[in-house]
């Protein structure tokens, strides 16, 4: 069987999750629901201290736009988001960030595990 063809079951509080695991899906817009949860207060934080750790200016997000315009996931136990944030004047950044399954959400919280700046719309996720 191949690897991205593998079930996982994951239990978390009285249900079990079945889950496709693998490879990164085709690059896509968010939907509403992950919109929310990639531009939220925390996610942002995430991805601006990891900006500043990668020799960019946070400041240039604190002050302007803060736009997923694609992302891939990849189920794991959790889902490793890849993200093309647009952060305003042509400028963008690529951010992994990886979100726990819910029944780990106390051991484990959201963590940005790769992120690159000088990013340009036409660039790769």
């Amino acid at each position: 069987m191949e690897e991205s063809n593998v079930v996982s079951l994951h239990h978390c509080f009285k249900y079990y999750i079945i889950v496709m695991t693998g490879g990164h899906s085709t690059p896509r817009a968010p939907s509403a629901e992950e919109k929310d949860f990639l531009i939220s207060p925390p996610i942002r934080k995430l991805v601006e201290d990891a900006m500043k750790k990668n020799g960019g200016s946070s400041d240039l997000l604190l002050t302007s736009t803060f736009d997923p315009v694609l992302m891939t996931t990849q189920v794991v136990a959790g889902t490793n988001y890849k993200v093309k944030y647009h952060i305003g004047n042509g400028n963008y950044v690529h951010a992994k960030i990886f979100e726990p399954l819910p029944c780990y959400k106390d051991e484990q919280k959201p963590e940005v595990s790769h992120f690159e700046i000088n990013k340009s719309e036409k660039d790769e996720l």
